[in-house]
């Protein structure tokens, strides 16, 4: 039971995750905003679209696989590829349960950064916090 509430969980948190702005830049003057919406499309994945706006103005497909240890730590990476360029993120964070509302939620605290890029985002640097909650 509990290993299916903490996948329960990372489901409910890769959604929130995807929902979250993410702020980044590739040079110091100019601004990324990136915003990804994903649906859960199986244990440890998730799938969706994203946008950006501000240094590059893109959109296209988000991709993201992850999992969660007995503790609640999740890891993950996310692959954003638009008609200018692919971004890949990591993330790292802590997936608490809330106590039982109706619908069951979850609460997620945590961390991503950009590891790579190509195309428009090729020297895209960024990192930042995590804090989301999702409802599932």
């Amino acid at each position: 039971m509990k290993k299916l509430l903490l996948l329960l969980f990372a489901a409910a948190l890769a959604s929130a995750f995807a929902a979250l702005p993410f702020a980044a830049s590739a040079d110091s003057r100019e601004r990324l905003v990136l915003d990804e919406r994903m649906t859960i499309t199986g244990p440890g994945a998730a799938a969706g679209t994203f946008a950006s706006a501000g240094g590059v103005n893109d959109r296209g497909s988000a991709t993201a696989t992850f999992s969660v240890d007995s503790r609640g730590n999740l890891t993950g990476t996310h692959t954003l590829v638009g008609s200018l360029g692919t971004i890949v993120m990591a993330t790292r964070a802590k997936v608490r349960p809330f106590p039982p509302p109706t619908p069951p939620r979850v609460f997620m605290e945590g961390t991503w950064s950009i590891t790579s890029g190509t195309g428009a985002y090729a020297d895209l640097e960024g990192k930042g916090k995590i804090l989301a909650v999702a409802d599932f």
